[in-house]
């Protein structure tokens, strides 16, 4: 019974021991240095002062501040415009077009078979055979209405009417 006892105590003794603080204990790391960032500078903004006053009429000016340079405006230029015309069941889409100067009107051909757009009066409105698929583009320079029609099925027609 004495080994009973002496093996109780040991046990005990190791179970104090653990619950004290005697037993394993994972190491803490250490802290790190983050670096410091440089600070974030803002551009200032400076409110431009006026760089000529006007004076009422007949009143005399006081001293001059600067002298104004104006810059005329630059003046609109038209965007080029366009328009398309589909040519499908041996018809041109749609068959009356109306434009303004200086557009480009694109025929696309979607028949299987080619076409060509031909001036009625045989102006400079020609195209060459257009195949299936592929397109002609004419930009209209002058105003006036331009009848055309198709060389290769000639009850093909359309008009274009160019306004100023």
């Amino acid at each position: 019974m004495k080994h009973a006892y002496a093996l109780f105590a040991i046990a005990a003794a190791l179970l104090l021991f653990g619950c004290i603080g005697g037993g394993y204990q994972p190491p803490v790391p250490s802290p790190t240095a983050i670096p410091s960032l440089p600070p974030i500078q803002t551009p200032s903004f400076q409110t431009p002062t006026p760089v000529h006053t006007q004076t009422p009429a007949g009143t005399p000016a006081a001293t001059p501040a600067q002298s104004a340079t104006t810059t005329p405006a630059p003046t609109a230029t038209p965007a080029a415009q366009a328009a398309s015309i589909e040519i499908h069941g041996f018809a041109f889409n749609p068959n009356s077009l109306t434009v303004p100067v200086g557009t480009t009107v694109t025929w696309t051909n979607r028949d299987s078979v080619p076409h060509t757009i031909t001036s009625d009066s045989g102006g400079t409105l020609a195209s060459p055979s257009v195949p299936s698929g592929q397109a002609f583009s004419y930009t209209f320079t002058q105003p006036g209405t331009y009848a055309y029609h198709c060389s290769i099925h000639t009850t093909m027609h359309g008009t274009v009417t160019v306004t100023p």
